[in-house]
Parts: structure tokens; sequence; C-alpha cells
């Protein structure tokens, strides 16, 4: 328990909020326990269940790549030196190969930027109804950017993550946007409460977002921003009437 202890302790301060994105000691446990640092909702199941059966393939173990670094590694020596929780590989319905290194089968680990794909999931059913048309500008359905630099971004460039505005989350001029309050993405994320508001902010997220300004026309470059997912989850909820959580279940 007094490990755990300090676990909280070390992620309930203003820098652990933003060391929890990043694999160490720590996270080895917070990413298994999320709901125990930050809200979280449950996206229920209902109707059968999808057996996927094992068919291992030990030779997946044994395939060579060259890392970053233009070094020879193999599956297995990679899952060995560097922080990988799990792996698990599925092939024509069928589990080959899985991989267990700080957790069980049966935990729960963190989705990251894996459950963007929900938002967008939705999105197209929406689209596929005819109750979301990706060629109307996101102000169309979050009226709250109305007059802001929105009016001038289609659903479908928010979607692709092409907007052309600015605090983009990797690709500013100088890279701090997680570490410079001055950042349009450190100030959004402050106001969503996955940063502790250090820097006595007082704007709501769209009041943020309505600060953004156009750098270049859309679709000129991909640039990789988890606002572009906040504003389609928030179209998904508008459009609804429900939360996310509960239209993706």
């Amino acid at each position: 328990m007094e490990s755990v202890t300090a676990i909280h302790e070390y992620f309930d301060s203003a820098d652990g909020r933003v060391r929890f994105q990043l694999p160490s000691v720590e996270t080895q446990y917070g990413w298994q326990h999320t709901s125990r640092f930050y809200k979280t909702a449950q996206i229920l199941r209902d109707g059968p269940i999808s057996e996927l059966p094992a068919k291992p393939d030990s030779s997946i173990a044994g395939v060579k790549f060259k890392n970053a670094k233009s070094e020879t590694e193999t599956v297995e020596s990679h899952l060995k030196d560097f922080p990988v929780d799990a792996l698990i590989v599925v092939k024509g319905g069928n589990i080959v190969f899985e991989h267990y290194k700080t957790m069980r089968p049966i935990d729960k680990h963190i989705w990251f930027s894996s459950s963007k794909v929900t938002g967008s999931t939705v999105i197209a059913l929406l689209e596929h109804e005819g109750k979301v048309d990706v060629q109307k500008p996101v102000s169309y359905y979050l009226t709250e950017l109305k007059g802001s630099v929105w009016d001038t971004v289609k659903v479908v460039e928010a979607l692709d993550m092409a907007t052309g505005l600015n605090g983009t989350e990797h690709d500013e001029p100088t890279p701090d946007s997680r570490t410079n309050p001055k950042q349009v993405w450190y100030q959004w994320a402050v106001s969503i409460g996955v940063f502790d508001n250090t820097i006595g902010q007082d704007k709501t997220p769209f009041e943020v977002l309505a600060t953004m300004q156009r750098k270049r026309p859309g679709y000129q470059a991909f640039e990789y921003n988890s606002i572009d997912t906040f504003v389609m989850n928030r179209i998904v909820e508008r459009v609804t009437q429900r939360p996310l959580a509960q239209e993706f279940s």
C-alpha cells in the first residue's frame, strides 16, 4: 500500500500530470488504474461475444526489424527491452501471438489515442444516417465556436486532422505544446482537467478553441491533434443529445 500511495503522490503533482503520458515504473500501475487518477466513463457491451480462438504462431517472436537507430531487433527482444505492457496479434479472427509483461490478460489498460476511433466511428454512422454533414463547418454543430476561425473549418478537416490551425499537439514551431502554458494545446488540456490549473486560467474548452488561428489552408498538412478528437466527440454529443460513452455503447 505504501508504494501505491507514493505513486498517487507522484501523479498528483503538476509535473506528474504531464509525466502520466510517459512510460515509467509509476505508469506501469497508473496506466492500468486510470480511474484512480482521472474521471472515466464505462462503455457497456451487449449482445453475443465474438470468440477469438487461439492459434499461436511462435515464429512471430523471431520477426526482425530495424529500430529508430537502424539496429536490428526481433519482436521478442523489443518486448523484453522496451516498456511494452502487453501485445496481442489477431489475424483472420484468431489470436496468433500474446505477450504480457506488466499486466495480466484480465487487466484493463488505458486506451490513450487508440480511443480516437470511437468518436470518428460514431460520426461515420451519423453521417450514414444523414444526421451529420461532414462538409459543414464545425461551428454549425458547435455554436459556441461561431464567430471564430472554426467557421472556416469543415468537420471532415477536423476528422482528418488537417485543419490548418495552430495549437497542434506536436507540430508547433517550438515543440513545447505540452509544457508551455502560453500554448493553445496546454491551455486546452488545463480547461478539460488533463493538466492541473497552476496558471490561474479561467476559460472553458470552447473559449480556448475560439482563440485558435489559421496558419495554413486545410489539407496542406496532417497535424496530429487531440483537440480535433475533442471537437468530433462534442459534435456526437450535440447531435445525439447523449454522452459519447452512452452513444458508443
